[in-house]
């Protein structure tokens, strides 16, 4: 039986947040690996990066970790990217029998504008992380007695934060890893 856990989003770019708690969910619930899948074009989020550029910056940060892996396969899917269409696809391709998908609680509180929740979460395990800001309340019942909601310690680290900064000239250094940033500088991310 082979399954897959997979962390979705625009990355744009990645962060320390993103990478800590992926390693959290890795040990906590004993994976093999978690697949990082960047969004080609996120129906809920506007990306300010090339999708080349955001996948590169994930590889640079998860460089050296074998547990980590990233994968540009939402490329070759039809857009917008819409993740029931993306999951499926993946499960098909790389013939996985169970797949869970890691979320944060921002898309979780809006996840009844997402294409075909219900059968989401019908087929796929949501892993939701919670957020400072958010409470599980949040989340329409509906959806949240189907979630699994992981508590980890509180990484209060946002893109649109270190876009900001980019953008005013500010230092992001420890927010993302030092390739990353030096990535971003020399394609003039952000700015």
């Amino acid at each position: 039986m082979r399954k897959a856990t997979i962390f979705g989003g625009s990355f744009d770019p990645i962060h320390y947040g993103h990478l800590i708690i992926s390693q959290d969910i890795l040990i906590e619930k004993k994976l093999e690996k978690i697949l990082f899948l960047p969004s080609v074009s996120p129906p809920h989020k506007k990306s300010y990066a090339p999708f080349t550029d955001r996948v590169n910056m994930v590889n640079l940060a998860i460089e050296g970790n074998p547990k980590f892996q990233c994968s540009d396969f939402e490329k070759t899917l039809p857009k917008p990217s819409y993740t029931i269409n993306s999951l499926r696809s993946v499960k098909k391709e790389f013939g996985f029998s169970k797949i869970s998908f890691i979320i944060g609680m921002d898309s979780a509180v809006e996840f009844d504008t997402w294409k075909d929740p219900d059968d989401l979460l019908k087929e796929f395990e949501i892993i939701v992380i919670l957020r400072t800001g958010y409470a599980k309340e949040d989340v329409s019942e509906r959806f949240r007695k189907k979630m699994i909601f992981f508590n980890t310690r509180c990484i209060d680290i946002s893109s649109t934060e270190i876009r900001k900064r980019i953008k005013k000239g500010k230092i992001v250094k420890y927010l993302t890893p030092d390739s990353v940033f030096n990535y971003i500088r020399k394609k003039d991310l952000y700015t």
